[in-house]
C-alpha cells in the first residue's frame, strides 16, 4: 500500500475499510524477556484501525490499534530521546510512535483527533444496531445515555495541564458552542442527543488541555481546567441521569432541564473567561511580535526622517528613551497593583521600542553605517574605525535592549490573578531592572556618539594638514640651521693662517690641503642647499601632505641626516685646520663628510619624482661633494709623501748587496702587511661605529614622538669625538 491510497475521512465514513493517511513512524515495540526498542515502521491508518506493517508493500500487519479504543493523545519528548514522540492510550495500555519532523507528528495527531470522535460514533452506532435487533427503542436509550454518562466520566479525567500542547482559546470557545447545542437536543430528548453530548465533551476536554498550554499564566490554567471538569461533571450528574428517565417521569424531566440552566450558566462564566484571556494574550503577543519584525525585517528608513540632520534624530531618540525609561518604571511600580493594565502597559513598550529601533537604524545610516549588514554606506568608504565601531555598538546595544523589553513583557503575562505570589513579584523586578539596565547602556553609547562624522573627518583633515604644514616648516628650519652652521664652519677656515699658501682662484682646483677642505664644506652646504629646494618643491606642488600622511618619520631621518652632514662637516674643518693632524686623520675626516651626503642624498629620494628638477639638483650637489672629496683626499696623499721622502732616490738600494735589497723588499712586504691589518680592524671598527650610531638612533625616534628644536651653529661647531681626536 502507498500515499497513492489515501482517502478522505468524508469517504471514509463510507468505506470505513479505505486507508485515510498512510506514512512512516517510529514505534516503541517490547520484545518478551527484552527491553523496549524503538523500530521504524510502514503504518496506515482507517476509520476502525491503526495498522504497522513491516513495508510499505506487507500485507499482515504487525499490530492493530482500534481507532475507537483510544482514550487519550499525547505529544512530547519520550525518555529523552524521540523529539517528535506521540502516545495513545486504550484500555489495553499505551502505544508510543514518534515521527521524524513536527509537522508529521501534527498531521497524524489531527488526522487521529477527527477520526476518534467518529470512530467512537460508528462504534456505538454498531452497537445500537445490534443491540435494537433484541430490545425495544427505550432500552437503547436508556444503555446509550449510560455509555455517555460512562465516557464523559472518562473523559473529564483528562483534563489537565500538559506542557507542550499547543492550540488556541477560540478553539475551545467553539467546542463550548457545538457542546451548547448539544444541549439544546438532549433538552427536546432527541435520538442519540446524549451520545452526541458526549462526544462534544470529548472534544472540550482535548480543547480546554491546548488552550491551557497556551497560557503561561498558572491560575488562568488551573481556573480554565477545574471550570471545564466541574461542567462535565454537572452534565452527568444535573443533566443526563435525570435524563434516563425524562421520558416517563416529569420529575426527572424537570431536574433534567435545572441541571441543562445550570451548565449552560456555567459554559458562559468560562467563554468570559476565555474571550477575556485571550483578549489579553492576544494583545501581549501583538506588543512582543511587532518587535520581533521590527528586528527580523529588513528597516524601512523613513526619507522624511533622513531629511533631519543626524543631531536633530539623536536628540529625538534620546527623548523616546526618556519614554521609554518612564514606561519601564510605570510598569515597576504599578503592574501588581494594576494586573488588569498588563496589556497597555505592553502595547505602550512595544511601540516605544519599535520607534527607538526605527530611530536607531536612521541614525545608524546617517552614520555611515548599514544597520543590517554594518558594511559602510556608500560615501563613508573612509570613515573613521572609532565611529564605526560606535555605530555599531549602538546597533548592538539596541537589539539587547530589545531582547530584555520582550523578556519584560513574557514575564508580564503572569502577573493578572498572581499578584501575590513571591516568583512572580521577583520576576518582575529582575526583569524591569534588566530592561532599565539595557536602556542605560544604550542612552550612554548614544550620547558618546559623533553626530557630524563629515565635519569631524573634515576638521581632522584640516588639522592633519596644519600638522604637515607644521612639520614641512619644522624641516626647512632644521635644515636651514645645519646649512647655517656648515657657513660658519667654512668661514672659519677661511680664516685659518694657512689659507695663505692657497694660490687657486674661484673655480680652480686647490693646491693645499686647507683649501680642498673649504671646497668640500661648500660642496656639502650646496649638497643641502639642493635639498631645502628639493622639499620646497614637494610643498609647493602639495605632495608633502601626502608623503606625511604615508611616512611621517621621513621628514625626521631628512633633518637628522642634514644634522649629521653638518656635524661631519665641522670636523673636517677642525682636523684640517690643526697642523699635527696626520693625512689618514684628514682621508678619514673628508670620507665621513662625503658619507652624511650620500646617506643625506639617499633619504630625499626615498618620495618625490627622481625626474623633478629638484631632485636632479641633489644629484648634482652629490657629485660635486664626490669630486671635492677625491681632491682633498689626493693632496693629503701628496702631503703624506713628501713627509715621508716618499721621493727619495732609489739609486744607493740599486749599489747594495742582494741581500741588503731582498732584506729591504722583505721590510716593505712586512709593512704592507701591517697596514692591510690595521685597515682591516679599522673596516670592523666602523661597522661597530655605524651600528652604535644606528642604535641610538632609533632608541631616540621611539621616545620622542615630536620634531625636536634645531641645534644651534654654536652646537654643531661643538667637538664630536670622532677620528680627529682618536
Amino acid at each position: 500500500m502507498s500515499t497513492a491510497n489515501m482517502t478522505t475521512i468524508a469517504e471514509a465514513m463510507d468505506n470505513p475499510d479505505k486507508v485515510v493517511k498512510g506514512g512512516w513512524l517510529i514505534r516503541e515495540v517490547t520484545m518478551e524477556g527484552s527491553m523496549a526498542t524503538w523500530r521504524k515502521q510502514w503504518n496506515t491508518v482507517t476509520l476502525h484501525e491503526l495498522c504497522s506493517y513491516k513495508t510499505p508493500k506487507s500485507t499482515e500487519p504487525l499490530s492493530r490499534v482500534s481507532v475507537a479504543s483510544i482514550e487519550e493523545m499525547s505529544h512530547g519528548t519520550i525518555d529523552d530521546l524521540k523529539s517528535f514522540a506521540f502516545e495513545l492510550r486504550t484500555p489495553r495500555g499505551e502505544v508510543r510512535l514518534a515521527a521524524d519532523t513536527e509537522a508529521v507528528r501534527k498531521e497524524w495527531l489531527d488526522c487521529l483527533r477527527e477520526l476518534v470522535p467518529l470512530a467512537k460514533k460508528a462504534l456505538a452506532l454498531e452497537m445500537l444496531r445490534q443491540k435494537s435487533i433484541s430490545t425495544t427503542n427505550l432500552q437503547l436509550t436508556k444503555q446509550q445515555i449510560k455509555e455517555a454518562i460512562e465516557q464523559i466520566l472518562r473523559d473529564s479525567k483528562k483534563a489537565e495541564v500538559r506542557p507542550g500542547f499547543k492550540a488556541y482559546a477560540d478553539q475551545l470557545a467553539m467546542s463550548f458552542q457545538s457542546f451548547l447545542r448539544q444541549l439544546e437536543l438532549v433538552h427536546e430528548l432527541a435520538h442519540n442527543s446524549a451520545k452526541d453530548c458526549s462526544f462534544a465533551v470529548a472534544t472540550i476536554v482535548d480543547n480546554a488541555n491546548s488552550a491551557a498550554a497556551v497560557s503561561t499564566n498558572k491560575k488562568m490554567q488551573n481556573g480554565m481546567v477545574m471550570l471545564t471538569r466541574d461542567i462535565c461533571v454537572e452534565t452527568v450528574e444535573g443533566v443526563l441521569v435525570y435524563m434516563i428517565d425524562a421520558s416517563q417521569n416529569e420529575a426527572a424531566r424537570g431536574q433534567m432541564r435545572e441541571g441543562i440552566r445550570e451548565v449552560r450558566a456555567m459554559v458562559q462564566e468560562l467563554l468570559l473567561l476565555l474571550k477575556a484571556a485571550g483578549d489579553l494574550e492576544q494583545q501581549m503577543d501583538n506588543a512582543k511580535r511587532a518587535i520581533e519584525r521590527r528586528l527580523e525585517e529588513p528597516p524601512a528608513i523613513d526619507p522624511t526622517r533622513m531629511q533631519s540632520s543626524m543631531q536633530a534624530n539623536v536628540d529625538s531618540l534620546m527623548e523616546t528613551a526618556k519614554l521609554m525609561h518612564a514606561n519601564i518604571r510605570t510598569v515597576q511600580n504599578n503592574v501588581l497593583a494594576q494586573p488588569e493594565r498588563v496589556g497597555v502597559y505592553s502595547q505602550q513598550a512595544s511601540e516605544l521600542m519599535c520607534e527607538m529601533l526605527e530611530a536607531t537604524n536612521i541614525v545608524s545610516v546617517q552614520g555611515g553605517v548599514d544597520p543590517v549588514t554594518l558594511d559602510l554606506v556608500a560615501g563613508f568608504e573612509d570613515l573613521p574605525l572609532q565611529q564605526r565601531m560606535m555605530l555599531e555598538s549602538m546597533l548592538a546595544a539596541a537589539k539587547g535592549f530589545a531582547a530584555a523589553t520582550t523578556n519584560m513583557i513574557d514575564v508580564l503575562r503572569e502577573v493578572p490573578n498572581q499578584t501575590e505570589e513571591e516568583t512572580v513579584q521577583l520576576r518582575v523586578g529582575e526583569s524591569t531592572r534588566s530592561a532599565d539596565n539595557a536602556l542605560n547602556a544604550f542612552t550612554k553609547i548614544l550620547g558618546q556618539l559623533d553626530t557630524d562624522p563629515r565635519t569631524t573627518k573634515l576638521a581632522s583633515e584640516a588639522a592633519f594638514e596644519s600638522e604637515a604644514n607644521e612639520v614641512a616648516d619644522m624641516t626647512e628650519t632644521n635644515l636651514l640651521a645645519s646649512l647655517a652652521s656648515i657657513d660658519s664652519v667654512v668661514e672659519e677656515i677661511s680664516r685659518h693662517p694657512g689659507m695663505a699658501k692657497e694660490t687657486a682662484g674661484e673655480g680652480e682646483a686647490p693646491t693645499t690641503v686647507l683649501g680642498a677642505a673649504k671646497n668640500m664644506g661648500k660642496a656639502s652646504a650646496a649638497v643641502i642647499r639642493s635639498v631645502q629646494a628639493a622639499q620646497q618643491e614637494l610643498v609647493a606642488n602639495g605632495e608633502f601632505t601626502e608623503i606625511y600622511r604615508k611616512d611621517p618619520n621621513w621628514s625626521k631621518a631628512l633633518s637628522a641626516a642634514s644634522q649629521n652632514v653638518a656635524e661631519n662637516t665641522a670636523q673636517l674643518m677642525r682636523v684640517a685646520g690643526d697642523e699635527g693632524s696626520s693625512a689618514e686623520q684628514i682621508v678619514a675626516a673628508a670620507r665621513c663628510v662625503n658619507g652624511a651626503c650620500k646617506k643625506l642624498q639617499q633619504i630625499s629620494h626615498v618620495h618625490g619624482s627622481p625626474d623633478s628638477q629638484g631632485y636632479q639638483g641633489v644629484d648634482t650637489a652629490q657629485k660635486s661633494s664626490n669630486q671635492a672629496m677625491n681632491q682633498l683626499v689626493n693632496l693629503a696623499k701628496q702631503m703624506a709623501a713628501m713627509l715621508d721622502g716618499a721621493d727619495d732616490d732609489f739609486s744607493g738600494l740599486r749599489s747594495q748587496e742582494r741581500s741588503e735589497q731582498i732584506r729591504a723588499e722583505y721590510e716593505a712586504q712586512r709593512e704592507i702587511a701591517r697596514l692591510e691589518a690595521e685597515c682591516e680592524r679599522a673596516r670592523e671598527y666602523l661597522v661597530d661605529v655605524r651600528k652604535a650610531i644606528n642604535d641610538a638612533a632609533e632608541a631616540h625616534e621611539k621616545a620622542s614622538t615630536t620634531f625636536q628644536k634645531a641645534p644651534s651653529v654654536a652646537d654643531n661647531l661643538a667637538p664630536r669625538g670622532g677620528m680627529a681626536r682618536r
